[in-house]
Order: C-alpha cells, then structure tokens, then sequence
C-alpha cells in the first residue's frame, strides 16, 4: 500500500467524485486538494463542513493560470483526474475537446513538472474500442479513431495521453468505470433523470436493451485501492454486469411497491423519430435522455470483464439491486425535503 501523501483531486463535486472524495477521507487521506469550478464555488462551505481539512482551489481545466495555483509549491503528492465532460450527444465536440482532452494535456504536464508521485486517470469504458455482443477486456493502447461519438473519442485521446506520459516515465494507472449508477447524485446524470423520471411519472415509456451499470460507491472504492496498489502503466475495467432496462424498472417497482405502467418502444419506431426527438430537445434546451449515440449502447449487448480489476484491486461489486433501492429511496427521501 502507498503512504499517505497529498492528493490533487479534480472533479470533487460531481457523482463520482463526491463519493470518492468521502472514501478518501475515510481512509485517512486527509491531505487533499481540490479544483473547483468557479460556478461551483458556492458549495465549498458544504464540503468544508464535511470535510474541514481539505484545501479547496478555484479553477478550471481549461485555464492555465488556475491549475498552475493548484500545483503551485506542491511536492510528495499524487493527482486524481476525475473531472471531465460527460455527453451523450455530439453537439459539443469542441468543448469536449477542450475539456477532456487538453484540460487532461495540462495536468499531465503540470504533474511532470512538479513531479508528481502518481497519475491515477478515471476514464471510461466507452474509451475502448468494442463489438457487438462482445466481452471486452482491458487495453494499453488507445484511438479516437476506434471508438464511436465525441465523448468516447476524447476519452480514448486523453487515455492516450497518459499511456504517452507513463511511456516518457510517469507513474500512471488508469481506471476505466461503465455506467455510474447510485444515490447522492449531485449532477443529476442521465440514469439519475431516467430514475427520477420513472418515480413522478414523468417517462412513461422505455426503450428495450441493457448496459453494464455499477454502483458509484464500488467505482469510489475502486478508484481509491487502484491509487494503492494498481501496477504502474495498467489499465482497470470498474464495471459490474449488463442489466435490462425492463429488470431496472422491476427493481425500482420492488423497492416502491408500485406498478410503473411503461410503454416500451419498438426500436424501428425509435429509429424513425429521433430526429424530430432531438430537435424537440434542441429547441427546449433541455438535456436529451436518448440519442443515437446512447441507443447504440443500450442495443450493442456489449459485457465488460472486471475480473483484472477484482484479481489485482481486491475489486468488489454489490448486488445491482441493492443499487436501485438506495437511489430510490434518495430520491424519494430528496423529494420530501424539497
């Protein structure tokens, strides 16, 4: 196990990274230093609370100047990069770009620079070349050009760039988690909306097809054993198992005892009218539960190996119903309060 040291954390306050930052702290990593966004400056008061001492640092990847205050005078530490853009469509390529990609370009070389410990990378599984119905297994190289929409393309390019830096001697090791799925969802992801949608009603149709869904408690726990024992160069699948749609809807009718009446659509029907669906989503701006993209992954029957990361990580993953009855029951719970 590595010794206590520093910690530079990006991408705190999101869903991962909010129950990372708390398994980290449990563990007695109490050295830690956060990036937080300027807009996100508000909740620093709340993760102070929490969390008293922790070192908070107003920043942004794509501001130079920032990131050089975060790094500035550091020495014995390691760096977590967990923030990034997450988008299922590919209307914003070049902010995706800017943000995954060179963001993960700055902080490679900002950790070379002040010679950083280790480089531990959350990447994604969707980083990952993959064919149908096929199980996929962990790589050590990777390509835009491999992978299919914006946001797996600049995973794959930022992936990359870390491989390069551990070429050139860096001490990084990457995870690669599936679909974060759990309670306490500040960014309110897209299986949080679909979730949260299903209980007030809001869906009342579902789409046929699975994903490979983990818990985001068992990715936080992952992610902290791979920044202890992971092997220096390797990469790490923190996924779990492909679940259906229609078995995630029984569970969440378990957990409420209610009958959710959906109507599931037939994927011919699907195909004909996404394009007035994301128009539809264009014009409301509101941020689309569906695209070609994410249908393509629902439909692929793609599985996910996580038997390295359970061999060499002591990985462990819960019962994915256990899941969805805690993030039920913190929806509901919010609900309340609200």
């Amino acid at each position: 196990m590595r010794e206590v040291e520093k910690i530079i954390i990006t991408g705190a306050t999101g869903h991962l990274g909010s129950h990372l930052l708390r398994e980290l702290y449990k563990s007695g990593r109490k050295k830690l230093i956060l990036l937080i966004l300027p807009q996100e400056a508000y909740r620093i008061s709340e993760i102070k609370t929490l969390y008293p001492d922790v070192h908070c640092v107003i920043g942004d990847l794509c501001n130079q100047e920032s990131l050089e205050n975060l790094f500035r005078g550091m020495k014995d530490f390691s760096v977590i990069h967990g923030a990034s853009l997450v988008d299922i469509g590919d209307e914003r390529e070049n902010m995706l770009y800017r943000i995954n990609v060179e963001g993960t370009r700055k902080l490679l070389e900002l950790a070379k620079r002040y010679s950083a410990r280790r480089f531990l990378y959350i990447s994604s599984v969707h980083a990952i070349p993959s064919k149908p119905n096929a199980l996929i297994h962990e790589v050590h190289s990777f390509s835009p050009e491999s992978v299919e929409g914006a946001y797996a393309k600049t995973k794959a390019t930022a992936s990359q760039l870390v491989q390069d830096a551990h070429r050139e001697g860096m001490d990084t090791v990457i995870v690669h988690p599936s679909g974060i799925v759990g309670p306490e969802d500040p960014c309110r992801g897209h299986m949080t909306e679909l979730i949260e949608g299903i209980l007030s009603h809001k869906i009342s149709a579902i789409v046929e097809g699975g994903y490979d869904f983990v818990d985001v408690r068992d990715v936080a726990k992952g992610v902290v054993s791979a920044l202890d024992y992971g092997l220096s160069g390797e990469t790490y699948l923190l996924a779990r198992k492909r679940v259906s749609i229609r078995d995630m809807v029984k569970m969440i009718e378990e957990t409420t005892k209610k009958k959710y009446h959906l109507t599931v659509i037939p994927k011919w029907f699907i195909l004909a009218v996404l394009p007035l669906v994301n128009l539809y989503y264009k014009w409301t701006k509101r941020k689309p539960l569906f695209t070609k993209y994410s249908l393509h992954t629902l439909w692929d029957g793609v599985r996910y190996s996580h038997e390295k990361a359970a061999r060499e990580l002591s990985f462990r993953t819960r019962n994915f119903s256990e899941t969805v009855f805690d993030t039920v029951q913190y929806l509901l719970y919010k609900k309340i309060k609200e």
